[in-house]
């Protein structure tokens, strides 16, 4: 299974935007207990949204923090490459100290 993010979700864990924080992450630990070989993706545009409120901030660690999320290789693409989203799955959670899988 592969789940698009819009940027929203990306967002709350990464910057712990309570409770909708808590919300992506009991979300997506659902899905990853129902679809083991599930798969995170985004578009181009909504990296580009994440990283607006960080770069309007000049807050430098929050767009690090972003930046680390979207390094993942197997963020997108990863269902045609025969892997599935567990690093980058696993990443926004450790990104907001709390391990979603």
């Amino acid at each position: 299974m592969i789940v698009f993010l819009d940027s929203n979700a990306v967002i709350y864990p990464i910057e712990a935007a309570q409770p909708l924080a808590n919300n992506v992450r009991d979300e997506l630990t659902t899905l990853a207990a129902e679809h083991p070989q599930l798969t995170l993706a985004l578009r181009r545009l909504s990296w580009l949204g994440c990283r607006v409120g960080p770069l309007e901030r000049n807050d430098q660690e929050t767009l690090a923090r972003h930046d680390s999320f979207f390094c993942q290789p197997d963020l997108v693409g990863g269902a045609e490459q025969g892997g599935g989203g567990g690093s980058a799955f696993q990443r926004i959670g450790e990104l907001q100290g709390t391990l979603l899988v």
